[in-house]
């Protein structure tokens, strides 16, 4: 009995910690891998999209695209810009597109902290592990998310509802003595539902050493669209498949390269 007590006792100041918004977040905070948590203080590496440059030459808009390849610029401060290079100047529009699609990448690698992602919203408790974060104002991009916990404090799951329909993010979490046992994202598998429409993709991160920094080498994503039978319903519904590898190379660390680029 007594056993049971503690067990009990236990479990319910484990919760209690977890009181409010603010040390929920915390908590996720203080446990995930940051380049700072490296003395990772500037950072520039080079990204391909294999097989991007042969799509581009093949639809014959653009000349013969050789070699296309990004440039990403990280400084903590929060100054981040992406590069295109291997274009013609001309392509201004297309170079802006490319940009924003990577961005979401980055944003997979290199995460905004939650209070950022809920800053504007009324936040509350759910539940012991859940938060719930209201757009009141009806500006946000979705009008309420919901950002659920492990019982550790750890991330695993952001529902984000708005008019459109409902994001799903799962994230798959490790840890590595190479993070200082802090939690890497190593997975995250995204499911769109849009009306009858479902878009999931699973997206895989590698890691690996630079020198004596541990980062990240690669992203492999996967993208299922699901479109359902036409009106007459007599098609099947179709499931449109796509795969993509991106790489990075050519890292520079510390050297100010990235704080040289925002100078200018």
């Amino acid at each position: 009995m007594r056993i049971l007590f503690i067990v009990f006792c236990f479990i319910l100041t484990m919760f209690s910690a977890y009181s409010s918004p603010k040390s929920l977040m915390n908590s996720w905070e203080v446990q995930r891998y940051k380049l700072q948590d490296q003395s990772i203080l500037d950072l520039s590496f080079d990204i391909r999209i294999k097989g991007q440059s042969e799509e581009l030459t093949a639809q014959k808009k653009f000349g013969k695209v050789k070699d296309l390849y990004y440039t990403m610029y990280w400084r903590p401060s929060g100054n981040i810009d992406i590069k295109v290079n291997g274009l013609d100047g001309k392509w201004r529009e297309l170079k802006q597109s490319l940009k924003s699609n990577l961005f979401g990448i980055i944003e997979v690698l290199f995460p905004s902290s939650l209070f950022k992602v809920t800053r504007g919203y009324e936040v509350s408790m759910a539940s012991p592990s859940v938060i719930k974060a209201e757009d009141k104002s009806f500006q946000k991009a979705f009008q309420e998310m919901l950002l659920k916990f492990n019982k550790v404090g750890v991330l695993t799951e952001i529902k984000s509802k708005n008019s459109l329909g409902t994001q799903i993010l799962t994230f798959v979490n490790e840890k590595s003595r190479q993070t200082k046992n802090n939690y890497f994202t190593k997975k995250i598998i995204k499911k769109n539902f849009y009306g009858p429409r479902t878009i999931n993709s699973i997206i895989n991160i590698s890691y690996g050493k630079e020198g004596k920094y541990f980062l990240p080498k690669g992203v492999e994503l996967t993208t299922e669209l699901s479109v359902p039978p036409g009106g007459d319903k007599k098609s099947d519904e179709r499931v449109i498949k796509k795969s993509s590898e991106v790489v990075f190379s050519n890292f520079s660390v510390n050297k100010n390269v990235a704080m040289k680029y925002f100078k200018k």
